[in-house]
């Protein structure tokens, strides 16, 4: 059975929103705000509690970027990539560490799960 989750692919003027995983599996590694879908969840509310969680901002959801299924293990991930926005642009100072603004450009610089290869591909195509 694969194990939905929802990350969120937040843009803003050529940015996105990344932060630093603390914990296991992949401590150390950059990532994208996100998690598990609760019972009854659609990807796109996820996506939005998940950030608002994290992040402590609210986004607005405008679509599918990416779709990986991936094997962590004992389990089977499916893994919906969400390109999103601000709901209010005057929240963009207010982003919770360890999340910050890094220009879409520079991504390269950064070490992410091999789960998120196709959607990092696909964002630097898509920026450049």
């Amino acid at each position: 059975m694969n194990q939905p989750i929802a990350i969120g692919i937040v843009l803003r003027r050529g940015c996105v929103l990344v932060g630093l995983r603390a914990r296991e599996p992949w401590a150390g590694c950059a990532e994208f705000p996100g998690g598990k879908l609760l019972p009854g969840e659609t990807v796109e509310a996820a996506v939005q509690r998940e950030v608002l969680e994290e992040c402590g901002i609210a986004v607005r959801v405008d679509g599918l970027h990416e779709r990986t299924r991936w094997d962590a293990g004992s389990r089977r991930l499916e893994i919906h990539f969400l390109l999103c926005r601000l709901a209010d642009e005057r929240d963009a100072d207010r982003v919770r560490a360890p999340f910050r603004w890094i220009p879409v450009g520079e991504l390269d610089a950064l070490r992410f799960p091999p789960a998120n290869s196709a959607a990092l591909e696909r964002l630097r195509t898509s920026a450049g």
